[in-house]
């Protein structure tokens, strides 16, 4: 499993690890081809978690276009709400595959396992701390991994819902406590995931 940082290129490579990918946000997505040049994973987020900026969006989209090795790229999605995020999805779906970037669907509350839209090339798991680690995300990740979609989730910031995370057969990983603190906590998160401990704890 893969943790995705929220990171600039130059912080990539001086904290390079064969578990470390960088993830993209609107604010941050320059010198990508940089960093897939270098070797190391990379993936975009919308950032509307905290208030989708559609112009800034937009932007980003155009910047990925033609680089290579892009996870994913996150359709935008409204926090909590399947709902709304499914009509996002129809949305703003083309603006990905148009680009010939692989949109990821985000998961939100009351999201279940057919929901999951045929298009998407990858899940990200978002929605609320009870949802997020619940039966219901469960089912929608057990159906993405039948499928052979990439499994993201988000909002992982301690070593109890790193293991969860991993147990539940999640790629990749991100959470802000690795790149805000990461001198003192990314290491930890690190020895972690290079140790390959699988084990499953609930959450």
């Amino acid at each position: 499993m893969l943790l995705l940082m929220t990171a600039s290129h130059p912080t990539a490579l001086k904290c390079r690890h064969a578990k470390l990918g960088r993830l993209a946000v609107p604010r941050d997505c320059a010198r990508l081809d940089e960093t897939h040049a270098a070797g190391i994973p990379w993936a975009a987020d919308n950032g509307a978690f905290a208030g989708l900026d559609a112009a800034a969006y937009v932007r980003m989209l155009d910047r990925l276009d033609g680089v290579a090795g892009c996870l994913f790229v996150t359709v935008p999605d409204v926090v909590g709400d399947a709902e709304a995020t499914r009509d996002l999805w129809t949305e703003w779906l083309g603006e990905c595959t148009s680009r010939g970037l692989p949109p990821a669907w985000v998961a939100q509350d009351g999201a279940g396992p057919d929901d999951i839209p045929e298009a998407c090339a990858a899940v990200f798991v978002g929605g609320s701390t009870a949802y997020k680690l619940g039966p219901q995300s469960a089912d929608v990740i057990r159906e993405a991994k039948r499928r052979g979609l990439w499994v993201h989730m988000g909002r992982v910031n301690t070593l109890r819902r790193l293991r969860y995370a991993a147990s539940m057969g999640c790629d990749s990983v991100d959470g802000t406590k690795w790149s805000l603190w990461r001198d003192a906590s990314l290491p930890v998160a690190l020895r972690f995931l290079a140790g390959g401990d699988q084990m499953r704890l609930t959450p």
